[in-house]
């Protein structure tokens, strides 16, 4: 134990807590940050860009995860080398797409619009960590983007959030809705008077599909998302979840 609490206290080892963290069950987790002093910032958005580095390393894991996905997009895209480009430069190139092109503009709190897009990167920091550390790759965490879809009927908009698979269960997802970005959004979507839209995509290669659906599901039906009226969620098919925002 004395050997595990010098190693706690070195350096390296606080910087890549928040990545180790996700390794371990949460009573472990727990015992180390209040025992061992080990400690983590809250999640945050930065804005994202779609010349952003972390588009490169995120898009190919996210490709990773949902090729079949990401190939469809790009079709639907009309990205003509959809079924032929490798899967990480192929989910690189649909991310910065999401940023750069169909992301929505925010409104701030005059009604003006910002100018800002609805587009950012997941950070999570140690507790003792220096500015620069949000371009470590080691603490981005995934994406999240409100963008146009044109599948989407009139002023509904879509929420692409996408956290990486070893962070999902540390609580990213309930920071990032408590985030003051979130109710730009709320506000924007409010001013165009329309819904909200969350979409879980068919995967039916994923080995933990299942599970993974069902914790989204569980996600954002406590925050109020619903599916459409008359709606039902088919197994094999997109899940759609709405949300009509007030801010």
């Amino acid at each position: 134990m004395n050997a595990f609490r010098r190693l706690s206290g070195t350096t390296a080892f606080r910087r890549h807590w928040p990545s180790l963290r996700a390794e371990f069950n949460a009573e472990f987790v727990r015992f180390c940050e209040r025992q061992l002093r080990l400690g983590v910032n809250p999640a945050r958005l930065v804005p994202l860009t779609p010349d952003s580095p972390a588009l490169a390393l995120l898009g190919a894991e996210f490709a990773q995860e949902w090729s079949d996905h990401v190939r469809a997009e790009a079709r639907r895209l009309g990205m003509s080398d959809a079924d032929t480009a490798p899967l990480d430069r192929l989910g690189a190139r649909y991310l910065r797409r999401l940023v750069g092109t169909r992301a929505i503009t925010l409104t701030a709190d005059d009604g003006r619009r910002r100018g800002t897009r609805a587009a950012w990167l997941i950070v999570q920091t140690p507790a003792e960590h220096a500015p620069a550390d949000d371009d470590r790759p080691e603490f981005w965490r995934g994406v999240v983007v409100v963008h146009r879809d044109a599948r989407l009927k009139g002023t509904a908009r879509e929420l692409f959030a996408w956290v990486r698979p070893a962070h999902r269960s540390v609580g990213i997802g309930d920071d990032i809705w408590e985030s003051s970005e979130r109710q730009l959004v709320f506000k924007t979507i409010e001013d165009l008077g329309g819904k909200l839209i969350v979409r879980y995509p068919s995967n039916p290669h994923g080995l933990s599909a299942s599970q993974d659906r069902s914790q989204w599901l569980n996600f954002f039906t406590r925050y109020g998302f619903a599916p459409p009226l008359g709606q039902e969620l088919i197994e094999g098919e997109d899940w759609e979840l709405e949300l009509t925002p007030t801010s």
